[in-house]
């Protein structure tokens, strides 16, 4: 898929719902996919995963930042 560009102004926190990317194509719901974040600048991710397919809903949720020079 062609990359989504979500801008970020510094020292700010933005949430972003993978449904909610649509331009230039919208993720296929019920498919597996991955993501990869990029950033000229050090970045931290916060990724959650909430599961509604069952009635006992589930959430997971993975923290990433950068430790390396960029």
């Amino acid at each position: 898929m062609a990359p989504y560009r979500v801008p970020m102004q510094a020292q700010r926190m933005r949430t972003i719902r993978f449904n909610d990317l649509i331009d230039p194509e919208p993720i296929a719901l019920d498919t597996d996919f991955a993501a990869i974040i990029e950033s000229n600048v050090r970045i931290v991710v916060q990724f959650q995963r909430v599961d509604t397919s069952r009635n006992g809903q589930a959430i997971l949720g993975t923290l990433a930042y950068s430790v390396g020079s960029l």
